[in-house]
């Protein structure tokens, strides 16, 4: 017992070293951004509510983003709109990038980019949109990492995107492939082996009837002289 108690004192007397603050945000809750005004006036009251109670509890990561226009209508950027827990954690996003960031200030690597001019085209047209995408990028406040299948669709003047992280079935089928190229070189070794093997006895084969068919052909073949010879002697 006084052993314990020992024990007890010595871990309780070691400094305390806080964890890294990716390991923290990814085992607490994240906070939630509250209501959002745009979803309400689309929706309605209940309408909004009865949407974040459907996506709340998804395993996906699910954002909405609004049309931002300029004063001739065009769509310059967009603003952050709902985002369930799912996305806040995976992408470690606080409140406050509502707020304080657009699509654009959040996210540069997407100003001039394809994938930005397809968003408006879905906002503009509503047809939806399905692509794979790898991120490594700061987002805001919070960072972007891994690979996902997104599906973006129109929502009101806006968008919703669906993001499904398939970022580990990626790396398995990464090393798989990895594999089965070492073992088809790990294969081709003996095999190119036994090649070589098969063509130097086909050579030495093909030699070898060359040398055992060149006397016999010398024995066959007729002797002049000899013929000349008994010729002479006939004379």
């Amino acid at each position: 017992m006084a052993r314990a108690s020992r024990a007890a004192g010595r871990r309780a007397s070691l400094p305390r070293r806080p964890y890294p603050a990716w390991v923290v945000d990814s085992v607490l809750e994240p906070e939630p951004w509250g209501e959002d005004p745009k979803l309400v006036e689309l929706l309605g009251g209940p309408g909004a509510t009865g949407f974040r109670a459907l996506f709340d509890g998804f395993p996906e990561a699910v954002g909405v983003l609004w049309a931002l226009r300029d004063a001739d209508g065009r769509i310059v950027d967009f603003t952050f709109g709902y985002g369930n827990p799912s996305i806040l954690r995976a992408f470690r996003l606080t409140p406050a990038t509502r707020d304080r960031y657009t699509l654009l200030e959040a996210l540069p690597r997407m100003r001039g980019a394809r994938a930005f001019d397809t968003y408006v085209r879905v906002c503009e047209s509503g047809e939806p949109w399905v692509h794979e995408v790898t991120y490594d990028t700061p987002f805001g406040d919070g960072y972007m990492l891994g690979t996902f299948v997104q599906r973006t669709a129109k929502l009101g003047d806006g968008l919703v995107n669906f993001l499904t992280d398939v970022t580990a079935e990626r790396r398995m089928e990464g090393e798989l492939r990895s594999y089965a190229n070492v073992v088809a070189h790990d294969l081709n070794e003996p095999i190119a082996g036994i090649a070589l093997l098969v063509g130097l006895l086909e050579r030495g084969a093909a030699a070898g009837r060359r040398v055992a068919t060149a006397p016999d052909e010398r024995r066959t073949r007729p002797r002049p002289h000899r013929r000349r010879a008994g010729l002479r002697a006939g004379r």
